[in-house]
């Protein structure tokens, strides 16, 4: 099945526009010259500019206007609570911040990193990694609770976030489990002797040009479908395999899959990469 972008080449292709939302159980200032100062602490080699490489980053109407690295971002800081709808992650468990609709209760003010516009859909990784950098700085800086990626609607706690950064400042090889939110269900045994059937989805990896990731597993724990879940989809982002053009993958010495793709999946959240497991 073509994709609605199948004749569009990745350089044309337009994915959404990247965002993060912290909350903060404080109210704060931050200025371009104390985010800039962090971001080159944190990060020595990044190109701190104002918009389009011009400049310093400045401040606006609409917040600190700054480029990371070739892209233009802004971080709007508002001094008071987000709506409760804003930091909604869905009915889906929250598994990087497991008490957080409980934790949001006492947050005070909240701030918003986002790109300046959506970009090429090939140039997702870079983007995603700009984002990532401002968002640690203004952690780095505040302290905040926790934090939403916004596209991937996937909520995480600041001490979740904080140990995954120790990883993304060492090699700035991209938080995979921050911009891809996983996904379970239980389905039902289809007979009296079946197996119950548990599924772990990804969602996330469509900002990424890659269908998400479905494993249906009556072998495999909750855990370990979880897991594999997670696992392709750092490969993927990291090295762009697997491709799901194969017929089967296999996950060494646990379980070979059969893969199809799919206009859409159990969670309808658009195409996807179905593994199921080989008979």
């Amino acid at each position: 099945m073509s994709s609605p972008d199948a004749t569009r080449s990745p350089e044309t292709t337009r994915s959404e526009q990247f965002s993060a939302l912290l909350a903060f159980t404080d109210v704060h200032d931050l200025t371009a010259a104390t985010l800039a100062s962090a971001i080159h602490r944190l990060y020595p080699n990044a190109r701190v500019t104002g918009w389009a490489g011009s400049g310093a980053p400045a401040e606006g109407v609409h917040g600190i206007l700054l480029a990371v690295n070739a892209v233009d971002l802004a971080v709007t800081n508002i001094k008071s609570a987000a709506p409760p709808q804003a930091f909604s992650g869905g009915n889906q468990p929250d598994f990087c911040w497991e008490n957080a609709k409980a934790e949001l209760r006492q947050h005070q003010s909240h701030m918003f990193v986002i790109e300046a516009a959506a970009g090429a859909m090939s140039e997702s990784v870079e983007r995603a990694r700009a984002v990532t950098i401002v968002v640690d700085a203004v952690a780095d800086l505040k302290c905040p609770i926790g934090l939403l990626w916004v596209n991937a609607k996937n909520l995480v706690r600041f001490d979740h976030f904080a140990r995954l950064m120790e990883g993304f400042r060492a090699g700035q090889t991209l938080p995979v489990a921050m911009w891809v939110r996983l996904l379970v269900a239980t389905l039902p045994p289809a007979s009296a002797s079946a197996a119950t059937c548990t599924v772990a989805g990804t969602f996330g990896l469509h900002l990424f040009g890659s269908p998400n990731i479905e494993i249906h597993s009556s072998r495999l724990t909750g855990r370990e479908c979880l897991s594999a879940a997670l696992s392709y989809a750092e490969s993927k982002l990291t090295t762009g395999h697997p491709t799901w053009n194969e017929a089967t993958t296999m996950i060494e010495d646990v379980a070979t899959f059969g893969i199809e793709r799919l206009g859409n999946g159990l969670f309808g959240i658009g195409p996807v990469a179905k593994l199921t497991d080989a008979s």
